[in-house]
């Protein structure tokens, strides 16, 4: 029953290794190239990245109010919003190495913030919500294990991308920022691809399943089977 149970969450266990890669090197890598390559203070470089906490923190509470209406499609919808914030930061860290950049990435910042708000908090309650009280501890656990392995593998990935980029551009920063960038878009279009394939799959097994009222309706049209007619203590004749 347990193995049945993390098995059919296996989509909403995933999810969160590749939310947590793009979470947690995001910012790092950012505050790394607004620091050493552009001159940030530590004061500075934190404020250009508060929008994306701004706007977590924000999508979250509301997500977390909507998600029992909207269900799966809102993750994948968090994870088309946070492809597009990203998108926009790597193009342009590509395009600009002045001190204003960190202005120029404040809105899309904040637009990916909302849209990691839009997944981490309707995943967990999505992943968790059909667990029995008494497997709670287990399912919870396992999915802290899997984002703790979305964190090192960000940290692993991200940064290996990261310092190699810079080296071989020649302590170019918005170079190698825009390739860490680009590691994490992809692992945002993963969690989408997880996400939307969990959605389509719920979908089919609805629409495979007959309805409820299709039973019997034989009996209602006076052309009963005699199964039909049984259930309703009449035989035929």
């Amino acid at each position: 029953m347990q193995g049945d149970l993390l098995l059919s969450h296996g989509q909403h266990v995933l999810q969160p290794v590749t939310t947590r890669v793009r979470m947690v090197q995001r910012r790092r890598e950012l505050t790394v190239y607004l620091q050493q390559g552009l001159g940030y203070s530590a004061l500075l470089a934190g404020l250009a990245t508060m929008p994306y906490a701004v706007g977590s923190a924000l999508a979250a509470a509301w997500g977390g109010r909507i998600v029992g209406r909207v269900g799966r499609p809102l993750v994948v919808a968090g994870t088309v919003v946070m492809a597009a914030g990203i998108t926009a930061t790597l193009l342009i860290v590509r395009a600009r190495t002045d001190p204003s950049t960190g202005l120029l990435t404040a809105l899309p910042l904040f637009v990916a913030g909302l849209g990691s708000g839009l997944v981490i908090t309707p995943n967990q309650a999505l992943t968790l919500q059909d667990v029995p009280v008494d497997q709670g501890g287990t399912a919870g656990g396992m999915q802290q294990t899997s984002q703790r392995i979305g964190s090192s593998i960000g940290i692993a990935v991200v940064a290996t991308v990261f310092f190699a980029a810079l080296a071989a551009s020649g302590q170019q920063y918005g170079a190698a920022l825009a390739a860490g960038l680009l590691v994490v878009l992809l692992c945002v279009l993963a969690a989408f691809a997880l996400g939307l394939a969990d959605v389509l799959r719920r979908r089919r097994g609805r629409s495979a399943t007959p309805p409820i009222g299709d039973v019997g309706t034989g009996v209602l049209s006076g052309t009963g089977t005699d199964v039909e007619a049984h259930a309703t203590g009449h035989p035929h004749h």
